[in-house]
């Protein structure tokens, strides 16, 4: 059926860095009410209840204890849940740039819909797997 692209607004997000400068806990909150693939119809689908439901679940949350740093950036292990329904995700992130004030990253993954409750319709109908990516940008904060 082809390949779809859309994003979803981070409402926030934060990783702690520890003393040592190893990174630690991250999370995210993103908002589904705010999907947005350009077109309208099927924005309304995903937002609805066979997908994302965001009027009854208008928060997904991303957590995970740590990252682990690896030669090409880092691995992070955590939980994605969409409607109350907890899946693992595994990100891999790399910096883009960063400043005195700035650190921006690209993370990617894949999440399985069926584990994370994001589909209600036969595989034939839609991919098991969606391939996310992340580009995010963080302030530090004392």
């Amino acid at each position: 059926m082809g390949k779809v692209n859309g994003t979803i607004p981070i409402i926030s997000a934060a990783v702690q860095v520890e003393a040592d400068g190893a990174v630690g806990a991250v999370s995210a909150v993103l908002d589904p009410a705010d999907f947005n693939s350009g077109h309208a119809k099927r924005d309304a689908d995903v937002r609805g209840a066979k997908f994302l439901d965001a009027e009854s679940h208008p928060a997904l949350r991303y957590s995970a204890p740590k990252a682990v740093a690896g030669p090409d950036g880092w691995t992070i292990n955590g939980t994605l849940v969409v409607k109350g329904t907890a899946a693992p995700v595994t990100l891999t992130a790399q910096i883009i740039d960063v400043t005195d004030e700035l650190a921006s990253l690209r993370a990617t993954g894949v999440v399985d819909r069926r584990e994370a409750g994001l589909t209600k319709l036969p595989n034939l109908m839609i991919a098991r797997t969606l391939a996310i990516t992340l580009d995010v940008v963080f302030r530090h904060v004392s």
